[in-house]
């Protein structure tokens, strides 16, 4: 066929019509095959041949069998795989469902605290606090509790439900419904010094409903306390020449109406500072005192003395306050306040010692012995030196005033209270040329009894204050000129008395026995001790009474209050007294037995050997040890009792 006609048959009208007919629909059950057709293909293929096997069986190669057993294998471990990686894929699509239901329902960002307040406060003022929490979630919440949180120096008030523990406080609130919006308030007064700064923490501690875990949310406040609830103050010079006595005044008072108590005082002394007294007296730290109960209004003053030494310009800084110590020594201080002292310098130097000594201690009525020294420390000679030492003191027996040289013998100035000593009396005073020293002295003594000088007297001493000065000595800008002077303390000891007095006709414990004493005979005495302490207090009291051999302790006594007890083996009563207050008396009364021997005939009998007080002057520090005589048979205190009845006879 050529490609003309070729070309002709496939563009042919007839072939295109042919395309747009719609095509036979192909109906099996009513088609028919050619039968020639038919038979031709089963000639062909073979089909319907009686000859051929009605079964053919297949036989797989093992090799391929066990591939085939594999792949099933595999297939279905696939599947197992594919069932639990959908079933995790199932859970996991479960869990963030539940999980985002759960966000949707409670988020702790939905829980909000706010703790407003007062960021300064005075103390001792009752100051409150606001504080609002809210619940914004679908879900409600249970089991919550505020816990507040707060220095030991702020005292919350009461409230209903809120349970006070020491530093803290816990408020149960219970359920916060959905979209819950609750507002409560803390009130309380701090006690803290001026100045403080403290924080007070919040703590909302909950659970969500139906969910095990807890939560917190937390806000804090910090506040500062403007004014203190007890004012405390001290007063301290502001120059000072080296090795001068210092006096601090305290100052404090409760100006609330508010009562205080288990109080105390403690200040920190500079370097330097070496203490010497105070009034009223501290406790053994010397820098403690026990103020107790504080009431509305009342106030208190304490003087501490000492002497300051240091370096020229050095500023000495004492500081201290009023407050509680806590039960592990912490001192928590509800006012506070400090002071600085500034060291200068004096071309002078004066230095005076008693009995040898800078400080110390003397019985009343001893002699006290004063030396004074002095010094040009400068580079120039000073004119017209005049030397001052002040005794004020009505301790001292002015009478008993001694120069030691005739040739340097000062004034008395009853009007001054001082011995003063010029160029006319000490001839070197005219000019002190640098580096030249001098020497004065003298002696006084004390009354015998603290109660010749002041009724009453407690815990009493002598002071003395040395000055030199000059018109040379340059004066300080804004002050005036510096003096040198020096301070001296002597404490008197305290003064024990005794009194032993034996009675036969006693009407507290009765006795026997004959009068006089008979060889082999008992009679009994009653003997009365009396002990009395005059100006300060001792502690570690002790009185050991000795008996003699052949006197025999009844165990009879009247002596309330006192500790009594009998050492057989010693032969010895000991009275332990403990502390013994100043100006008081105490008594024991006992009884003892005498039975004398032929040896003792036309003697007295020796009731008592000795009496030894032992103690510790609280005051001055010092050990105290007195012996004390005994007591015989001789009791002329007894008026029943005659002269006649105090020796032995013999047995009739």
């Amino acid at each position: 066929m050529g490609l003309t006609e070729l070309n002709d048959r496939l563009h042919s009208r007839d072939l295109h019509l042919d395309r747009t007919r719609k095509p036979d629909t192909f109906r099996p059950e009513s088609a028919v095959a050619d039968t020639d057709t038919l038979a031709q293909f089963h000639k062909t293929e073979g089909w319907g041949n009686e000859s051929l096997p009605s079964k053919v069986d297949l036989v797989i190669p093992e090799p391929v069998e066990a591939i085939i057993s594999s792949d099933d294998r595999a297939r279905k471990r696939r599947k197992t795989l594919a069932i639990v990686l959908g079933g995790v894929a199932a859970l996991l699509l479960i869990g963030g469902i539940l999980m985002k239901l759960r966000a949707n329902i409670f988020s702790q960002d939905n829980i909000t605290l706010e703790f407003t307040g007062p960021a300064d406060v005075a103390g001792a003022e009752l100051t409150s606090f606001d504080l609002e929490y809210a619940n914004t979630n679908w879900m409600g919440i249970e089991n919550a509790t505020l816990v507040f949180e707060y220095p030991e120096t702020f005292r919350p008030e009461p409230a209903l439900g809120l349970d006070i523990k020491k530093s803290r406080a816990e408020l149960a609130v219970g359920d916060v419904a959905s979209n819950a919006r609750v507002k409560t308030k803390l009130s309380g007064k701090f006690y803290g010094a001026k100045g403080d700064e403290v924080k007070i923490a919040v703590t909302l501690r909950y659970s969500p409903n139906n969910i095990s875990s807890s939560y917190e949310k937390k806000a804090e406040r910090s506040v500062r306390i403007v004014s203190s609830p007890i004012f405390f103050e001290i007063d301290a010079p502001f120059e000072l020449t080296s090795d001068q006595e210092i006096q601090y005044d305290i100052r404090y008072g409760n100006p609330g109406d508010i009562p205080f108590s288990g109080l105390k005082i403690k200040l920190e002394y500079p370097a330097g500072f070496i203490f010497t007294g105070a009034t009223p007296r501290s406790t053994d730290q010397k820098n403690v005192w026990d103020i107790g109960a504080l009431p509305p209004g009342a106030e208190g003053t304490i003087a501490v003395r000492g002497r300051l030494t240091g370096s020229r310009d050095e500023q000495k800084l004492i500081e201290g306050g009023i407050g509680i110590i806590q039960g592990d020594g912490t001192f928590v201080a509800y006012g506070e306040n400090q002071r600085k002292t500034k060291m200068v310098a004096s071309p002078f130097s004066i230095r005076q010692s008693v009995n040898g000594a800078t400080e110390g201690d003397a019985n009343p009525g001893e002699p006290l012995r004063y030396d004074i020294e002095y010094r040009n420390d400068g580079n120039v000679g000073i004119r017209d030196a005049i030397v001052t030492v002040e005794l004020d003191s009505p301790f001292l027996d002015l009478g008993t005033l001694q120069f030691e040289n005739d040739n340097v013998k000062g004034a008395y100035s009853q009007s001054r209270k001082s011995i003063i000593w010029k160029a006319s009396d000490v001839p070197s005073l005219a000019r002190v040329d640098p580096g030249q020293t001098g020497r004065l002295a003298f002696s006084i003594k004390t009354y015998p009894n603290p109660e010749q000088g002041v009724a009453g007297a407690r815990n009493p001493v002598v002071r003395s204050i040395a000055k030199i000065d000059s018109p040379d000595i340059p004066a300080i800008v804004g002050v005036t000129k510096v003096v040198a002077s020096n301070t001296l303390i002597v404490k008197l000891n305290t003064m024990l008395s005794s009194d032993l007095r034996g009675y036969y006709q006693d009407t507290l414990i009765p006795n026997t026995g004959p009068i006089p004493p008979l060889v082999d005979q008992e009679t009994t005495y009653t003997l009365h001790l009396v002990l009395a302490n005059s100006s300060n207090e001792i502690k570690d009291s002790r009185m050991s009474v000795l008996l003699p051999s052949g006197i025999r302790y009844t165990g009879q006594t009247n002596a309330p209050g006192e500790k009594l007890s009998f050492n057989e083996r010693t032969n010895e009563l000991v009275w332990d007294m403990g502390t013994f207050a100043p100006g008081i008396t105490r008594q024991i009364v006992f009884q003892v037995g005498a039975t004398p021997d032929a040896s003792l005939v036309n003697k007295e009998v020796t009731l008592v050997s000795k009496m030894v007080f032992t103690g510790k002057d609280v005051f001055t520090e010092r050990d105290l040890r007195l012996e004390k005589a005994g007591k015989t048979s001789s009791i002329p205190e007894d008026a029943s009792v005659p002269d006649s009845g105090y020796r032995v006879r013999a047995t009739p």
